[in-house]
């Protein structure tokens, strides 16, 4: 029975010592592959269970239960990068395993447990990293063969003589194993022992050159005991089949032969089932593949009809997509253009201001007194070539038109308080009040005129009024006024829109150009009121100097003084004031020569006659400084290049055919034609607080214009920068 059972696992293990050598396969599906070897392993009725060369770090969980489900007698997992056994199971499921190849891994140390193995018949563990076996390799009773060659083994543990019939030993390899456990003598059975005999120290190198019997011999004699060679054990087996015994063996023999045959039908048997069990679940999976099929070439149609879906929408994303992004890059086309005017009218007012010296405004103001004596003397020498039917004609246009302005602000002011109120209430309580104030106006008028005949201060204010009027000096403050105002509220408008776009890498430079056009608003606020006072003085200078002849006892004195004003102003300066163009005088406040325009009154009507304007002839006209003709030159030439660049446009767009060109009307719109008058492209921003009035009111020193009238009294700091508001300047809107 021995010999029969040698016999079979001769026949398990019947290979060479180098069969377990790398495969080198790179570049596989590693996760496929182990997929269909954990396949095979359930499928296959082979007791061989191979999960070799999967690039495998852990053991897979489960394997060690089903190698004792299947009754796998072999376990391959050679060629991977395992460092541990654990995570397969229990190690002492592998009690039915008779072989084990370990090598070309990554293997330290060998687990306690590996002696739970009690059926092993083939160790392989070459070509690891190993320092060191347990002491439990000893109980590996039935271990034929053990590789542990290309290793970094320092000992054997002394157990290794329990292996009683381990008949290969590989220790080639171990650069660091120089001893041998003299227990090793104890294996009887050892026939095969492969080591690197040069690096021994024990066995000395000359015995362990000399083979297997001197070494075993060596071993036996140091362990103290008799070395039985492998004639001797032969000897003994031949006893144990002497002719006396023949016919016992030949019995048992016979028995564990019908145990094989009814071992072998069993397995026929179970090869059968497992043949029929195939058969089933291949119909089972042709059956599975059909309705996939079905459903792959359903779910195709509708990921086809998805897809389509999904270009669509696509499609139709990118194109708003562009528009959007078109819009944008035009908004910021304005925004830019705003901001490039604005940062040159700053560098032009700033650089006027600076060449404004102290020696010019001495000289101006030489000029102003000059004038200012020569109307002195023609008021009082001359007086009687008035008509006081028109004098109080003129004064009482004047009055109407302060009137009219007064009356526009009520009505608005008025006009807000009432946006609470029902619509039809409004209607009508607005035509009442309409009634009432144009019969209020009516009296107003008529007391007015009845006033302005006796009322010295009502006919002085008249005077001073149209004394302000036809200053070039305050009417060029006004101006200037006017222009840096418009620029703060761009600028504002420029930086609430780049902060929609989330632009904020420009927020610091759009600050300090606002700080810079709020310092100098707050200057030519200053020069403007120094003006007035300058010109109040005049009225009583002229006031004082009024009772030194007969002229100044008459109760008509403002009135004729009035009168020769009107007298005193050209008819083509009147004219020139009716019908100026604002972007002629914009670019004269910019270039800082506003009030040089009377010099200029006789050419502003048309832009043919601005074009024959020279030097030559500004210079006969009383313009003596080099400096300043020149800056009117640039600025008419200014306005000419924006005239014809406007025409220009315009022309195009009336030429430019159209699909739907008899259905449009043929004048231009009306952007087009207020964008030569209107200098600033960016309209007024709304209120930041109330998001419903237009923004009114400019908040000193930040510059920012972004509140209404309302919310502007109830705010201590500007909404947008947080900055302490030190002063608040109201910005009549056009």
């Amino acid at each position: 029975m021995k010999l029969c059972s040698v016999n079979k696992i001769a026949k398990l293990t019947k290979m060479p010592l180098n069969l377990f050598s790398k495969k080198g396969n790179k570049g596989v599906d590693y996760k496929s592959r182990l997929e269909h070897k954990l396949y095979l392993a359930r499928e296959n009725p082979e007791p061989v269970f191979d999960v070799s060369d999967c690039g495998l770090k852990t053991v897979p969980s489960g394997i060690y239960s089903l190698c004792k489900v299947f009754r796998k007698e072999a376990l391959y997992l050679q060629e991977n990068q395992l460092a541990s056994l654990a995570g397969g199971g229990y190690l002492h499921d592998l009690s039915m395993i008779q072989i084990l190849d370990l090598h070309s891994n990554c293997f330290v140390y060998l687990p306690d447990e590996i002696g739970h193995l009690k059926n092993l018949r083939v160790l392989n563990i070459s070509s690891n990293q190993l320092k060191l076996l347990p002491n439990s390799i000893g109980q590996l009773e039935r271990l034929r063969i053990l590789n542990i060659s290309s290793n970094c083994l320092k000992a054997l543990p002394d157990s290794i003589g329990n292996l009683k019939w381990l008949q290969h030993l590989d220790l080639h390899d171990n650069k660091y194993l120089k001893v041998l456990p003299a227990s090793l003598a104890q294996s009887a059975s050892l026939r095969d022992l492969t080591l690197d005999s040069e690096r021994f120290a024990y066995p000395p190198e000359e015995i362990a050159v000399q083979g297997i019997f001197a070494i075993m011999q060596f071993l036996s004699e140091e362990l103290g005991v008799d070395y039985i060679s492998q004639s001797d054990s032969v000897d003994k087996v031949r006893e144990v089949f002497h002719p006396s015994s023949v016919m016992d063996w030949e019995e048992k023999d016979r028995d564990f032969q019908a145990k094989v045959m009814q071992l072998e039908r069993l397995k026929e048997r179970k090869q059968q089932e497992l043949l029929a069990l195939e058969k089933n679940l291949e119909e089972h999976q042709k059956k599975e593949v059909e309705l996939q099929t079905a459903k792959k070439i359903s779910a195709g149609r509708l990921l086809e009809n998805l897809k389509q879906q999904e270009n669509k929408l696509e499609n139709e994303i990118h194109r708003i997509q562009q528009k959007r992004e078109a819009e944008r890059l035009k908004l910021v086309d304005q925004l830019q253009e705003v901001e490039e005017t604005a940062q040159s009218v700053i560098s032009q007012l700033m650089a006027f201001n600076a060449s404004w010296d102290s020696k010019q405004l001495q000289h101006l103001l030489e000029m102003e007194q000059q004038e200012e004596q020569h109307l002195l003397n023609v008021a009082q020498a001359k007086y009687q070539s008035y008509q006081r039917k028109d004098i109080i004609n003129a004064m009482e246009a004047l009055l109407e038109e302060e009137c009219l302005r007064e009356k526009k602000l009520r009505e608005y002011e008025e006009g807000r308080a009432e946006v609470t109120r029902t619509l039809l209430s409004q209607q009508m309580e607005s035509d009442q009040q309409l009634e009432d104030i144009l019969n209020t106006q009516g009296q107003v008028k008529t007391e007015l005129v009845g006033r302005l005949q006796k009322d010295e201060e009502l006919q002085r204010a008249a005077v001073g009024a149209l004394l302000e009027r036809g200053d070039a000096r305050s009417w060029s403050l006004v101006h200037q006024v006017a222009l840096v105002e418009s620029q703060l509220a761009a600028l504002t408008a420029v930086e609430m829109e780049r902060k929609k776009l989330e632009m904020d890498e420009q927020v610091m430079e759009l600050s300090e150009k606002r700080i810079a056009l709020s310092s100098l608003l707050m200057d030519l606020l200053s020069q403007q009121a120094e003006r007035r006072r300058h010109l109040l003085n005049t009225l009583t200078e002229m006031d004082k100097r009024r009772w030194i002849g007969e002229e100044g006892q008459s109760e008509d004195f403002w009135l004729r003084q009035y009168q020769r004003l009107l007298n005193c102003r050209p008819k083509y300066l009147v004219e020139a004031e009716n019908t100026l163009d604002p972007l002629l005088v914009h670019h004269l406040v910019v270039a800082g020569v506003i009030h040089y325009l009377p010099f200029l009154a006789r050419w502003v009507n048309s832009t043919q006659t601005l074009k024959d304007v020279t030097d030559t002839v500004l210079e006969e006209t009383g313009v003596t400084q080099s400096e300043i003709r020149t800056a009117i030159l640039q600025a008419i030439r200014l306005y000419l290049e924006e005239q014809d660049v406007s025409a220009k446009k315009l022309d195009e767009r009336l030429q430019t055919p159209g699909t739907h060109r008899g259905s449009e009307p043929s004048a231009p719109p009306l952007e087009e034609l207020g964008d030569d008058r209107n200098m600033s492209s960016v309209p007024v921003a709304e209120c930041v607080v109330c998001m419903d009035e237009k923004c009114e009111v400019i908040f000193v020193p930040c510059g920012h214009m972004c509140c209404c009238i309302k919310c502007a009294e109830m705010v201590m700091e500007c909404p947008m920068c947080r900055n302490v508001i030190n002063k608040k300047i109201r910005v009549i809107l056009p």
